[in-house]
Formats: C-alpha cells, sequence, structure tokens
C-alpha cells in the first residue's frame, strides 16, 4: 500500500531497522571491491557510487564543501592530483599543497564519502597540465601544441624510467593516504594520450603493460587496492581494444564526453548535438569494453556547459543510460569558485541546471540488481532479486526535499527513512522474494 511520509511515522517508525552508518556514528567506510559486473562491499552488498569531480588546483578545499557534496547526496569524489603542483622538481614535494589534497580526504571520510585519488593531466605537458616540466625532453609551449603533446607522450610510453617517476610518485602518495579508510580504488592516470590512439588496438599494447605494472605497484603495501584504468583519452569517439585485465579487482572507467567541435577562435558549433541513439550507443560500446575486461564500468567524469541549450537533454540521456547499466560515476566538475562546467555557485548550492544530478539511487544493495529508473519530479523504481545471505541492510539515498510529500510503495521489505542522512533502509522480508520500491513525487 502507499504510505504518505509524515513526521509522526519518522519518531514511531520501525526503530528495530537501522543503517549500517547511522547519523551522527561516523563508522568507518565498508571497504569496496570491484567483481566482474558490479563493485561490491564487505557484506558482499552490491555498491553504487555517485559524486562528483574535485580537482586540487589550489583552491582550498574542506570541511564545509565535504558537507555540501553530502548534502547533495553524493557519496563519492575523484580527487584529481596535480603531479606537478606536488613534485615541482624531481624527488622534491610541496608538503603545503599535498597537506591541502590529505586534509580534503579527510574531511570526506568524515562526511562518510568515498574518494578516488587520480594523477590528473590533460594535453600532456603543456603549461598547467598536470605533468611536471622536468618530465620533458623539450617544453610543450601551449595547449595548442598538438605536435609537441603527442612527441612527449610518445617518449613517456617508450622510455621505462619515466613510467618509473610517475609510479615513483603514486608510491609517495600511496604512503601519505594511510591513514585514511575512504579510498574506493586509484585511478592511475586521467585520460592518457599517444599519436596510436588513433590505430585500433595499437596504443593498447603500451597501456595495458603500463596498468599492470601500476597494479603490481600500488598492490606491494595494500594487496586489495581497486585499480581504476582509463583508456586514450579518443576513447570518447574510437573503440577501445580491450582483453581481460591481467591482475583482477580492477575497474573500466570512461569519459564520454559530448565531442564539440569548434570552427577557430569564434566559439561557433560545427557540431551543435548529440543525438539520444548516439549517447546510447556509446554507453552499450563502453560497457560491452568493460565485460570484455571482466571490469564493472565506472564513468569517471562527464559534463556539459550550461549555455548550450542542447546539453540540458544530452545530460538527461547520460543520466537515464548510466540507471539502466547501473555504473558508479563521477560528475565534471564541483568547484563553488569557478564558472563554466561546475555543478554548484558560489554558496555551494547546485545550479539548476544540473538539478537531475540530484537523484536517488541504491548505495548498498543486499542482492542482485534488477531495474532502476528515475524520471524526475515524477518518479523512482527500484527491483533487486535480495540474497539470503548477506545481512547487512540495503541503502537507498533519496534527497529529503523529495520524501517530504512522497508516496512510498515497497514490496517484500520493511523500511524506514533516515531525513538527516537522507537514507531509506530496506530490510528483506523472510522468503527472499523480489524486492520492489516504488516512488511518487
Amino acid at each position: 500500500m502507499k504510505n504518505k511520509i509524515a513526521v509522526l511515522w519518522l519518531l514511531i517508525g520501525l526503530a528495530a531497522i537501522g543503517s549500517s552508518r547511522a547519523a551522527g556514528e561516523n563508522k568507518p567506510l565498508p571497504r569496496l571491491r570491484a567483481g566482474e559486473r558490479y563493485l561490491y562491499d564487505e557484506h558482499n552488498r552490491v555498491a553504487l557510487l555517485r559524486g562528483v569531480n574535485v580537482l586540487m588546483d589550489g583552491t582550498g578545499y574542506g570541511e564545509e564543501d565535504a558537507l555540501a557534496i553530502k548534502e547533495l547526496g553524493f557519496n563519492f569524489i575523484r580527487i584529481g592530483v596535480l603531479w606537478d603542483r606536488a613534485e615541482p622538481e624531481p624527488g622534491k614535494y610541496d608538503q603545503k599543497y599535498l597537506e591541502s589534497v590529505l586534509g580534503f580526504m579527510q574531511a570526506a571520510e568524515q562526511q562518510g564519502i568515498y574518494v578516488m585519488p587520480e594523477i590528473h593531466q590533460y594535453v600532456w605537458g603543456s603549461p598547467g597540465s598536470g605533468i611536471p616540466a622536468w618530465l620533458l625532453s623539450k617544453p610543450v609551449k601551449s595547449a595548442g601544441d598538438i605536435f609537441g603533446m603527442f612527441r612527449e607522450s610518445s617518449r613517456f610510453w617508450k622510455e621505462p624510467k619515466l613510467q618509473d617517476r610517475m609510479l615513483g610518485f603514486w608510491k609517495y602518495l600511496q604512503f601519505n593516504f594511510k591513514p585514511y579508510h575512504n579510498i574506493f580504488g586509484y585511478n592511475v592516470l586521467n585520460e592518457p594520450v599517444s599519436p596510436k590512439c588513433f590505430i585500433s588496438g595499437c596504443f593498447e599494447r603500451d597501456l595495458v603493460p603500463f596498468y599492470d605494472r601500476a597494479a603490481n605497484a600500488l598492490r606491494e603495501s595494500d594487496p586489495s587496492a581497486v585499480i581504476v584504468f582509463d583508456p586514450c583519452t579518443f576513447a570518447v569517439m574510437f573503440p577501445t581494444d580491450t582483453t581481460r585485465f591481467p591482475r583482477g579487482n580492477a575497474v573500466y572507467s570512461t569519459h564520454p564526453y559530448f565531442a564539440h567541435f569548434f570552427l577557430g577562435s569564434s566559439g561557433k558549433l560545427l557540431m551543435e548535438r548529440e543525438p539520444p541513439e548516439e549517447v546510447r550507443f556509446k554507453y552499450q560500446r563502453y560497457y560491452a569494453e568493460s565485460q570484455r575486461m571482466h571490469a564493472p564500468l565506472l564513468i569517471g567524469e562527464f559534463g556539459a556547459l550550461p549555455e548550450y541549450p542542447f546539453t540540458r537533454k544530452w545530460l538527461d540521456e547520460n543520466f537515464k543510460m548510466q540507471d539502466q547499466l547501473f555504473l558508479s560515476w563521477t560528475i565534471w566538475v564541483y568547484s563553488p569558485k569557478g564558472k563554466g562546467w561546475s555543478i554548484v555557485d558560489e554558496n555551494r548550492r547546485l545550479i539548476p541546471y544540473f538539478s537531475a544530478a540530484q537523484r536517488p539511487y541504491p548505495r548498498f544493495t543486499a542482492g542482485v540488481p534488477d531495474q532502476l529508473e528515475y524520471q524526475p519530479g515524477h518518479s523512482f523504481l527500484y527491483i533487486y532479486q535480495p540474497s539470503p545471505e548477506i545481512t547487512a541492510l540495503t541503502e537507498i539515498s533519496i534527497p529529503r526535499e523529495m520524501m517530504e510529500k512522497a508516496e512510498v510503495k515497497v514490496t517484500n521489505a520493511q523500511w524506514k527513512y533516515d531525513s538527516q542522512e537522507q537514507l531509506m533502509i530496506l530490510e528483506n522480508d523472510p522468503g527472499n522474494k523480489e524486492v520492489r520500491l516504488e516512488i511518487r513525487f
């Protein structure tokens, strides 16, 4: 039957049911691992991560930001570490910069948010790209210096000693990360690039062995570490030649941006939209690639600029496919002091344009997901097949403002809603029948 949410019900509701991370308890987050299709926690619940990218560019991110991210309903932050800022000279580290990264990780942990550190680079070797100048043979003049970018990135893939420099930096980061228990996994390198990307299967011969070396290095001190790897940055347009990752417990992370093509410096778009069927095909391709790897698919970046009216529908199609395929994601980008791509304003409030990013989702499922569907402002549907051997509870993240006038129908489970934590808790009924959650807003 349908139940109206009311204050009285919240006070006298099913007191016997509790969240594994109840309000104010600040318990350690369950350690996560990667299966072949889903992420799992230590109770064997299927885990789903939804969150934001935060680029550690010198902006003072801290407790207010972690709290704001939690209030938006997110449980995940992809933290972009800039190697050129952290290690301005070989073997010499900017401790103040690293402390800003660690402080933000700690603030996220206190709010019950997972983090995924990544070495962030963009336009390999150009000023401010994230790649240290001391790693280059010659300067890359600017973001438009394509030949310089390809020259230096090609050199990196050819010379193991340069790769060792990056892996040495990872080991240093990992040593500093030891006190924190909210690390989901290590995203080895953002958007790797090479001129070989344009030849199918060619770049992977360099990239996969590097990721294998990275996994080996990171697991020396953390044997159960989840390794998260990006394909070539041009995978947004070209397929990736994938095979099973040799070491397991790995995640395939893609960035399904809309390929914006501009006419010179005029800013005029040559390609004005990406039709829904093309968005769907791109996600289906990514998912097929991940399954050939026997690794879950995670969307590490996606986003859009508000000034282009067609991108709102594009975003909606992305959200729809992410729910349909049950994918974890981080949107680009959380940046209160920035503009453009930021999903929040200077007051850390979600910009209305990105309202669909704040949506219900199952954080932990005591069973196997079957169907996830959300129609903003109208309805939410989640169906799963319960697993009798899992004693931990199912947790559904639902923004409290959505629950104020919601009509809820739950089949084959008992439930309560924690307004402070913005979590619905489900306990499966005996008999292990299909659990169905329907909400109308």
